[in-house]
């Protein structure tokens, strides 16, 4: 009994299956027959609006016209640079007295940026000051030679002299007749020469003196201090040079960008400050091919374009060296009638040339391009143009839409350069390709 049961039931899975594929099949060749039904009518539709003159969709179309060469432009970015930046520092160390700008300051040519403390200096400069007036006093007294009273006083002395000599060599001649009459001694004629030795020794002296106050200063003293004159002139106007660079002044107009070090600092010599970039010159640096920036010439006009607004100005220079990273040509260009604060330092800029470039190819609306196969571009091109009539009695001009395969070779912002299966003269639909589809006919306008 249980076996039978069994079997019923396989018997029954079976029918089931049996049916199920039945349906499948039905259903299957239902959907075949509507499509083909479908396809039908679609073709009889248009033999129908081709035989009968029914109304087309009105499309307009323009002429492919083939080149043999055509221009492209290529926009390359580069940034704003300031022509000059400078950190200011001092030239000696010292303490900072004063700060007088912050950061986004705008400074002219000269004003006060910072101050060093110059108590030291101006008190080094006060000594040097006399040191100098009393090496001045005595060149003074050198060129104008010795006074009067001077020179009498010396003649005095030189007389005095004379009658002391004299008066020496009497004791001396004294002397020596008493030793030879063996009334005097040794010791007595000794003392008389020393003393007669040393009074004409003074004289010589005295004589010699009186002759160069009479002749006047010795040439080479002279020279010899009016070296040391000029030598402390120039200590105290080195030292005036010092207290004037103690005042940190800015070298050309501009804006503090950075701010190193505040009051009370002790800086070392040549130790930054601040940071200062000139302002209302600015230089364009942008970066291009090697091959395309040998072709500019220093001098030449050139334009820039930054937050949709045009600055002209000439190329200045040509930087020799590769950029590291983008491997690049640096053009600087040097911007003209760029009012203060209009550019700022690191802006981005765009620059655009134009080429020529050897090749054939049509030009095309961006409008004109529909998705091809695989990722390719295609267009829709007329074919079979000829004559009908209307609805309404009129001749109108009709033709089938058919898709051609195009490479895209340059594009801007509302054309292309294409090439492909296109025909010099060839009309193709330039606009509402969203509209239609390839083998539809259509009516042509304008042609």
């Amino acid at each position: 009994m249980a076996i039978g049961l069994s079997g019923r039931y396989r018997q029954g899975e079976t029918m089931n299956s049996f049916v199920r594929r039945g349906l499948a099949a039905s259903f299957i060749l239902v959907v075949v027959l509507v499509a083909m039904l479908i396809r039908g009518r679609s073709a009889d539709s248009v033999e129908e609006n081709t035989a009968t003159g029914l109304r087309y969709l009105p499309v307009a179309t323009l002429e492919a016209k083939e080149v043999d060469r055509y221009h492209v432009t290529k926009t390359y970015t580069g940034e704003i640079v300031a022509r000059r930046t400078s950190d200011l520092g001092f030239e000696r160390n010292g303490r900072i007295e004063s700060v007088l700008v912050r950061e986004g300051s705008t400074v002219s040519k000269g004003d006060a940026v910072a101050l060093m403390d110059t108590r030291r200096l101006e008190q080094r400069l006060r000594e040097l000051s006399a040191t100098e007036t009393e090496a001045d006093a005595v060149l003074d007294e050198l060129l104008a030679g010795p006074r009067s009273q001077e020179l009498r006083v010396a003649v005095e002395r030189v007389n005095e002299l004379k009658a002391e000599l004299r008066y020496a060599r009497s004791n001396r001649e004294r002397a020596a007749h008493l030793l030879e009459e063996e009334v005097g001694t040794v010791d007595d004629l000794e003392r008389t020469r020393a003393r007669e030795h040393q009074l004409s020794a003074a004289l010589a002296a005295s004589e010699q003196s009186l002759d160069e106050m009479n002749e006047g200063s010795r040439r080479e003293q002279i020279q010899a201090q009016q070296a040391r004159v000029e030598q402390l002139a120039a200590r105290r106007a080195l030292l005036r040079i010092e207290i004037e660079d103690s005042t940190m002044r800015a070298p050309y107009d501009g804006r503090i960008a950075a701010r190193y070090a505040d009051e009370g600092s002790v800086m070392a010599s040549g130790a930054p400050v601040v940071r200062i970039v000139e302002d209302g010159a600015p230089t364009a640096w942008i970066g291009r091919p090697r091959d395309l920036g040998l072709e500019m010439q220093i001098g030449q006009a050139a334009a820039v374009r930054s937050n949709g607004k045009e600055y002209r100005g000439i190329v200045a220079a040509i930087l020799p060296q590769l950029h590291e990273t983008t491997r690049t040509t640096t053009v600087v260009i040097d911007l003209e009638a760029v009012s203060p604060g209009e550019l700022a330092s690191g802006q981005i800029v765009s620059f655009d040339i134009e080429r020529e470039v050897q090749g054939r190819g049509f030009w095309l609306p961006s409008s004109a391009l529909v998705r091809g196969t695989r990722g390719l571009w295609a267009c829709l091109a007329v074919s079979e143009i000829r004559e009908e009539t209307n609805e309404s009695g009129e001749s109108i001009t009709i033709g089938l839409l058919q898709r051609r395969d195009v490479e895209v070779l340059h594009a801007t912002e509302s054309r292309v350069v294409v090439r492909g299966m296109l025909s010099d003269g060839e009309q193709i639909l330039g606009v509402g390709t969203h509209r239609v589809v390839r083998g539809q006919w259509v009516e042509l306008i304008g042609v």
